[in-house]
């Protein structure tokens, strides 16, 4: 049973079996389940990673845009320059994130990612961060916990207040790495407990 009184291993969703198959089964397969829907955000982006670089490579042969965005990176899929990633014409990648420059005509546009980054045209380094602290979350938690606590609140912009003050925006900006000055202090509180939170779901 997951969660057992007096045993931690058991409320680890890596450790099938508590980390013990030669003596413990999992005959219903929950374990299992619970183990692909945990990995399902890390399995989403290197798929999608490995699609956008082969993707990449094949464009390029006739889409000079797409060769100069790689060539500016130097076709590294780890690229941790920011900067080149805001300056990319239609793909880049950034720390293992395919990005695809997008340009939306909603009247309340931005960018957004689920496996890869979609970054729209004239963002600055600061969203490329903020990006790449969902797909932390994504990676984190997986795919429909990303959905369900992520994914639609931040896409329908609920609760009150400054937008990026939400805690699954602040918890984005706490992975990214980014800092703004409409930050409220018990924002990062707030974020890291809505982070606990989830994973007690």
């Amino acid at each position: 049973m997951l969660g057992q009184l007096g045993d931690i291993q058991s409320t680890n969703m890596y450790a099938y079996c508590a980390n013990n198959p030669v003596m413990y089964l999992d005959p219903s397969g929950e374990l299992g389940i619970l183990f692909w829907l945990a990995v399902s955000g890390i399995i989403l982006c290197a798929l999608t990673s490995a699609g956008g670089y082969i993707a990449a490579a094949v464009m390029s042969i006739w889409d000079e845009e797409v060769r100069k965005d790689m060539n500016d990176i130097n076709w590294n899929p780890f690229n941790t320059d920011e900067s080149k990633v805001a300056n990319s014409r239609k793909i880049s990648f950034y720390k293992d994130q395919f990005v695809i420059r997008v340009d939306f005509d909603f009247t309340s546009h931005r960018s957004f990612s689920f496996g890869a980054m979609f970054l729209e045209k004239g963002e600055s380094t600061t969203t490329v961060n903020h990006e790449w602290g969902h797909f932390i979350q994504l990676s984190i938690v997986g795919i429909p916990k990303y959905l369900l606590f992520f994914g639609v609140p931040s896409m329908a912009d609920l609760g009150p207040g400054y937008y990026y003050n939400k805690p699954w925006e602040r918890s984005a900006d706490l992975f990214g790495g980014v800092s703004r000055q409409n930050h409220s202090s018990s924002s990062a509180y707030e974020s890291i407990a809505y982070l606990i939170g989830i994973f007690l779901v």
